[in-house]
């Protein structure tokens, strides 16, 4: 979920928006929950001229729970989480009929997540 956060820029996560799935009769703790909260990802608020700018848009971003998206993702990229961002090496969004995003903004979005995973997984 946090590896997840630092690809798409989800500068809203914190102690109070992720959960678990429990055990009801015991209480024990059995895994996450699926993730949720995502609309402040993928530079929901960002202006175009943060976009003509970005590497100083992307300096006042950060993850909430400890600093810089990569620095925060590394920490915590196992082998296997490793090998799923690895998987998204060569994302890319595409135009949807529900959703009417403009062309360049996609663009835009799919170029910034696929340096962020180069970033996380470059060591």
């Amino acid at each position: 979920m946090i590896v997840l956060d630092a690809v798409i820029f989800n500068v809203d996560r914190h102690l109070g928006n992720f959960g678990f799935i429990i055990d009801n009769d015991t209480f024990e703790i059995l895994w996450f929950a699926p993730v949720f909260d995502h609309n402040m990802a993928l530079l929901a608020r960002a202006m175009q001229s943060d976009l003509e700018d970005f590497e100083h848009y992307y300096r006042t971003l950060g993850h909430k729970i400890d600093g810089e998206f990569v620095d925060v993702a590394r920490k915590l990229l196992t082998p296997a989480i490793r090998k799923d961002v690895e998987a998204l090496t060569d994302f890319r969004f595409t135009e949807s009929e529900h959703y009417n995003l403009p062309t360049e903004r996609l663009e835009f979005l799919s170029k910034a997540v696929r340096n962020q995973i180069q970033d996380i997984i470059l060591r």
